[in-house]
Protein backbone atom coordinates (compact mmCIF):
# COMPACT_ATOMS: atom_id res chain seq x y z
CA UNK A 1 0.00 0.00 0.00
CA UNK A 2 3.02 2.45 0.29
CA UNK A 3 5.00 3.33 -3.02
CA UNK A 4 8.12 3.83 -1.31
CA UNK A 5 12.09 3.80 -2.57
CA UNK A 6 14.13 0.66 -1.27
CA UNK A 7 17.51 0.94 -0.34
CA UNK A 8 19.74 -1.41 1.34
CA UNK A 9 22.70 -1.25 3.78
CA UNK A 10 24.92 -2.81 5.91
CA UNK A 11 22.61 -3.51 9.11
CA UNK A 12 25.28 -2.91 11.93
CA UNK A 13 24.30 -5.05 15.30
CA UNK A 14 21.24 -5.97 14.08
CA UNK A 15 21.51 -7.64 11.62
CA UNK A 16 24.35 -8.29 8.48
CA UNK A 17 21.57 -5.82 6.50
CA UNK A 18 19.27 -3.54 6.59
CA UNK A 19 16.09 -2.83 4.40
CA UNK A 20 14.72 0.63 4.51
CA UNK A 21 12.15 1.76 2.94
CA UNK A 22 11.83 5.65 2.10
CA UNK A 23 10.02 8.44 0.84
CA UNK A 24 10.98 11.97 0.20
CA UNK A 25 14.33 11.90 2.73
CA UNK A 26 12.06 9.98 5.51
CA UNK A 27 11.98 6.21 6.38
CA UNK A 28 8.52 4.78 7.36
CA UNK A 29 10.46 1.64 8.04
CA UNK A 30 13.59 -0.66 8.36
CA UNK A 31 13.87 -4.58 7.90
CA UNK A 32 16.36 -6.71 9.52
CA UNK A 33 16.54 -9.78 7.70
CA UNK A 34 18.25 -12.84 9.65
CA UNK A 35 18.43 -16.52 9.19
CA UNK A 36 15.52 -17.24 11.19
CA UNK A 37 13.80 -14.49 11.85
CA UNK A 38 13.45 -10.37 10.73
CA UNK A 39 13.54 -7.08 12.86
CA UNK A 40 10.90 -4.34 11.81
CA UNK A 41 12.43 -1.09 13.04
CA UNK A 42 9.94 1.99 13.91
CA UNK A 43 10.71 5.04 14.73
CA UNK A 44 8.19 7.60 16.04
CA UNK A 45 8.68 11.10 16.66
CA UNK A 46 7.43 13.21 19.57
CA UNK A 47 3.54 14.07 17.60
CA UNK A 48 3.61 10.20 16.33
CA UNK A 49 4.07 9.08 19.85
CA UNK A 50 1.01 10.83 20.62
CA UNK A 51 -0.41 9.77 18.15
CA UNK A 52 0.61 6.05 19.09
CA UNK A 53 -0.15 6.48 22.90
CA UNK A 54 -3.64 7.48 21.81
CA UNK A 55 -4.54 4.12 19.96
CA UNK A 56 -6.44 1.35 21.55
CA UNK A 57 -6.51 -2.40 21.40
CA UNK A 58 -2.66 -2.55 20.45
CA UNK A 59 -1.35 -6.26 21.03
CA UNK A 60 0.67 -6.58 24.53
CA UNK A 61 3.77 -7.13 22.62
CA UNK A 62 3.76 -3.95 20.81
CA UNK A 63 2.78 -2.16 24.55
CA UNK A 64 5.86 -3.75 26.07
CA UNK A 65 8.05 -3.09 22.76
CA UNK A 66 7.56 0.57 23.71
CA UNK A 67 8.44 0.27 27.13
CA UNK A 68 11.08 -1.30 26.57
CA UNK A 69 12.40 0.84 23.75
CA UNK A 70 14.89 3.59 24.61
CA UNK A 71 14.20 7.44 23.73
CA UNK A 72 16.68 9.18 21.48
CA UNK A 73 16.38 13.23 20.53
CA UNK A 74 14.73 12.19 17.40
CA UNK A 75 12.22 9.85 18.46
CA UNK A 76 11.45 6.50 20.24
CA UNK A 77 12.64 3.74 18.08
CA UNK A 78 10.93 0.43 18.34
CA UNK A 79 12.64 -3.03 17.05
CA UNK A 80 10.30 -6.18 16.79
CA UNK A 81 11.32 -9.48 16.01
CA UNK A 82 9.28 -11.33 13.58
CA UNK A 83 8.11 -14.27 13.95
CA UNK A 84 9.03 -14.25 17.79
CA UNK A 85 6.24 -11.03 18.50
CA UNK A 86 2.35 -10.96 17.80
CA UNK A 87 2.55 -7.69 16.02
CA UNK A 88 1.86 -8.68 12.16
CA UNK A 89 -1.96 -7.46 13.18
CA UNK A 90 -0.75 -3.89 14.67
CA UNK A 91 1.56 -3.65 12.21
CA UNK A 92 -0.02 -1.80 9.72
CA UNK A 93 -1.35 0.81 12.62
CA UNK A 94 1.66 1.67 13.52
CA UNK A 95 3.16 2.16 9.73
CA UNK A 96 -0.22 4.46 9.08
CA UNK A 97 0.43 6.72 12.18
CA UNK A 98 3.74 7.53 10.40
CA UNK A 99 2.43 8.45 6.44
CA UNK A 100 -1.03 7.18 5.03
CA UNK A 101 -1.16 4.01 3.06
CA UNK A 102 -2.28 4.47 -0.67
CA UNK A 103 -5.21 3.98 -1.97
CA UNK A 104 -4.22 0.47 -3.94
Amino acid sequence: LYDMEREWHKGGKAAAYELKFRRGGKTLVSLFPKEDAVGVLVVLGTAEREKFEALEGLSPDVVQGDEDSPTYHDGKWRMYWLPDQNILGDLPRLLAIKRRPGKK
